[in-house]
């Protein structure tokens, strides 16, 4: 409500302020605008930092995560695992040129007995594998697709389900945990 109301009141007072004062205010705003709430502060930082980055690429990004049943991971794979998965996605769909396609959706939810994420997105469709895992398309593979590894060893280390899935110009990616 008080992002909502300080939006009024800066288009009311727009033409007192300079240029560089309206725009901090704007930027300030969608920042606790962008305030994402699951219940794990850790989860809550990488998610929300994420969705800035998403809102000035102009990508659509939408989720819902319940956070407290993510306390089995330490604060650093929560942030390595969901900044990596976040990063990549974030990297597929900034490359596309149609804005209907710049979408990326998270969900974590139980299933089954099972936690899962599930993370979505358009991307341009070109992928690479190799020995069956998802590899890096950019030349230098000495100093990337390390973040797809990173997602690939946390899943390992706790349930050793990760699957990846293309169907036409969609990619999704999901993360099995057992609960």
């Amino acid at each position: 409500m008080k992002c909502h109301d300080l939006k009024h009141i800066i288009h009311r007072i727009e033409g007192k302020l300079t240029e560089d004062e309206t725009e901090s205010l704007r930027e300030a705003i969608q920042f606790y605008d962008a305030s994402i709430k699951t219940g794990n502060d850790i989860l809550d930082i990488v998610l929300c930092e994420k969705a800035m980055v998403c809102r000035k690429k102009g990508i659509a990004f939408t989720c819902l995560a319940d956070g407290p049943k993510f306390t089995f991971l330490s604060p650093v794979q929560i942030y390595s695992l969901f900044g990596n998965i976040l990063d990549n996605a974030i990297e597929a769909v900034d490359k596309l040129s149609d804005p209907q396609n710049k979408v990326i959706t998270l969900t974590c939810h139980e299933t089954g007995g099972q936690l899962e994420i599930e993370e979505s997105n358009y991307f341009d469709g070109a992928i690479s594998y190799s020995d069956g895992t998802l590899s890096t398309l950019k030349e230098d593979s000495t100093h990337h697709g390390y973040g797809t590894k990173s997602i690939r060893y946390i899943a390992e280390q706790h349930s050793r389900r990760l699957e990846v899935k293309v169907e036409g110009n969609m990619f999704f990616l999901s993360v099995l945990f057992p609960v």
